[in-house]
């Protein structure tokens, strides 16, 4: 039984360290509680939310909204009236955490749970909720830098959005083949993400197509397919296409992180994938020299970043083996 290990006490104090945490793992397993239980948790979950910065916000606001509308969404054209009062305390939560509305995967969310298109944007929801434009706070990009995450390079002095590139027949084979292995080696999302990604194509973008989360011996890895090179892309105002994996490794105890691009096509992406899983027990952000090597050995390019947009190419020393 839940109460058995005190969830719901634990669950109470999340805002207390919300900024730490990972939520993926925790949505899986809410969303197997019965409707009352999940809609007891929300609350805590709300709260959490806000105090929330960086990547993680973003899963825990779309698990949140999973979890309060899972089993009754917005009625098309309804007043603000007809929500239940944990339905109310959630979505106002969602409107006072800045860091959610920096991905724009939360307007598919709302948009899912029944929302209309004009909901889906942070001011006119809390309009619609009667949130005071007061406690909007605005999100501290600072803490945003170095997340181990995906999506922490959005507010780039400077650079242009562009359209991502609709993966042909045999990117998506390879996506597929990214999947299937993470999916088997114990990571958390990949199919859940991918399957969304598949879901939405041509309905809202959705970025990168695939992305898995591994919570390691010693550190904590996030893996993300990518079809183009985003930054660089966003610099030039066109697209760049770049098919590779963002491979990010995290400290299991703050937010320091170090993170690997590297490049993969049909002949190279099972051997970069082995070395991936046959490192991530082993690997940490200051001790990433051996993965490294393996996967220099592997695929034709691999870069570490060394700040935003900044790489350095890694290879072996001349006269190596």
């Amino acid at each position: 039984m839940v109460e058995d290990v005190d969830l719901f006490g634990q669950l109470d104090e999340l805002h207390d360290n919300a900024a730490r945490m990972s939520y993926g793992p925790l949505a899986d397993g809410l969303l197997r509680l019965p409707a009352a239980a999940r809609l007891r948790l929300a609350p805590a979950l709300g709260r959490a939310l806000e105090a929330v910065r960086g990547r993680d916000a973003l899963g825990l606001a779309t698990a949140l909204l999973g979890l309060t509308f899972a089993d009754a969404s917005v009625p098309a054209g309804a007043g603000a009236e007809v929500l239940g009062e944990v339905q109310r305390q959630v979505l106002a939560s969602l409107v006072r955490a800045p860091a959610a509305w920096r991905y724009a995967n939360i307007g598919t969310a709302l948009a899912d749970i029944g929302l209309a298109p004009e909901l889906t944007e942070r001011a006119p929801l809390a309009e619609w909720l009667g949130v005071d434009a007061g406690e909007l706070a605005e999100d501290d990009e600072d803490d945003e830098g170095d997340e181990a995450g995906e999506g922490d390079e959005d507010d780039e002095d400077g650079g242009v959005d562009v359209e991502a590139p609709e993966p042909d027949l045999g990117e998506l084979d390879r996506i597929g083949r990214f999947v299937a292995c993470l999916d088997g080696q114990d990571w958390r999302e990949a199919r859940q993400w991918f399957a969304f990604y598949q879901q939405m194509r041509g309905v809202a973008r959705v970025e990168p197509p695939a992305i898995g989360r591994y919570f390691g011996a010693h550190a904590n890895l996030e893996a993300g397919y990518w079809l183009y090179d985003r930054e660089l892309s966003r610099s030039l105002g066109t697209c760049v296409p770049l098919e590779h994996i963002r491979l990010a490794v995290g400290r299991k105890d703050s937010d320091d992180q170090v993170a690997l691009r590297i490049r993969v096509d049909d002949g190279c992406l099972d051997a970069v994938l082995a070395a991936i899983v046959r490192h991530q027990d082993r690997v940490t952000p200051t001790d990433f020299t051996a993965l490294a090597i393996d996967l220099i050995g592997a695929a034709p390019e691999v870069l570490l970043e060394t700040g935003r947009a900044q790489r350095a190419r890694l290879g072996r020393a001349a006269g190596s083996a």
